[in-house]
């Protein structure tokens, strides 16, 4: 137990310190990578090997390599998986709570989306291989990633764990059925949506229902979308109270396309069905609408309500 431990609070921290000496990686982030390092078989084929080596030169010790080594494999395997999600939360480096979304995708639309989910603090990321798509993006303060979603680089720099949504918003029908369907096994099926393609419907364009995801904005396209924001509807967001329920909503806003929803805990779930929501205390709707007109029946509106 004291090889253990010396390993585990000396041995690695010493070498993990001095290798980031001089570095710019954040003093959390350089604790949290000396604070763990599970063994694997790596570190028991390598010692059983040593082992025999030091058995033939006549050090009786070399066999208790071997135990050693398993003993540090389960002692570390068990520790770290239990104390690395309270440690890292400590540092300030855990994951985000709240389920976030990847937007594939610098569309006007994308756009809006994104400005909107930022301001509720909800993790939000616009992916384009277009640089110049992402500048309205960028200067709304909107995280952005110049590159392909699919490509080597995005795995290594897109934290993709913070994501428990896609959206295809981009104008390419192509890419987006390529992106929903190669992303799909690593979101999960019900958490890919995309834009519906322009002939959809017509069953000389109907792809198989593996292939794609949910569509996203109902009907909507992106010619259709395009249109409706020329029109200026814009992305929304509605708070549901005692004051302004949802009947009261449906009423004002006949024509929304809804969004998402976010509960009284800010928790987000992707495009529920208007007609099946009941009033929850605490509720925000979001929505893709065109702003309230004149109408003396709708002058009671929620005043909670945010266009972007």
């Amino acid at each position: 137990m004291a090889f253990i431990a010396a390993i585990i609070l000396l041995a690695r921290p010493i070498t993990v310190y001095l290798s980031l000496l001089g570095t710019k990686i954040p003093r959390s982030e350089c604790t949290l990578v000396a604070f763990t390092g599970p063994r694997g078989v790596v570190l028991v084929v390598v010692a059983g090997l040593f082992g025999e080596w030091l058995v033939a030169l006549g050090i009786a010790d070399g066999a208790m390599m071997a135990p050693f080594a398993f003993g540090l494999v389960a002692v570390t395997v068990v520790l770290y998986g239990f104390t690395l999600t309270p440690v890292a939360r400590a540092l300030g480096l855990s994951g985000e709570d709240t389920p976030g979304v990847l937007i594939v995708g610098g569309t006007s639309l994308g756009t809006q989306l994104g400005a909107l989910l930022r301001d509720l603090d909800v993790p939000v990321v616009i992916s384009d291989t277009n640089h110049r798509n992402l500048r309205s993006a960028h200067d709304l303060d909107v995280s952005v990633f110049y590159g392909d979603v699919l490509s080597e680089v995005a795995e290594h720099m897109l934290e993709l764990r913070r994501y428990d949504y896609t959206i295809a918003l981009n104008e390419n029908k192509a890419y987006k059925t390529l992106v929903t369907t190669d992303l799909a096994p690593e979101f999960g099926r019900n958490n890919i949506f995309q834009l519906r393609r322009d002939r959809e419907h017509s069953s000389r364009h109907e792809l198989p229902s593996t292939l794609g995801g949910w569509p996203f904005l109902g009907d909507e396209t992106y010619s259709s979308s395009l249109d409706k924001i020329l029109l200026d509807w814009r992305m929304g967001v509605t708070r549901i109270s005692t004051e302004y329920p949802l009947e009261r909503f449906r009423h004002d806003r006949p024509e929304a396309v809804m969004v998402a929803r976010l509960d009284d805990k800010a928790r987000l779930k992707l495009a529920p069905d208007l007609e099946k929501l009941t009033s929850a205390g605490g509720m925000r709707i979001l929505h893709f609408t065109q702003p309230l007109t004149a109408d003396p029946d709708r002058q009671g509106a929620s005043k909670d309500t945010i266009l972007h």
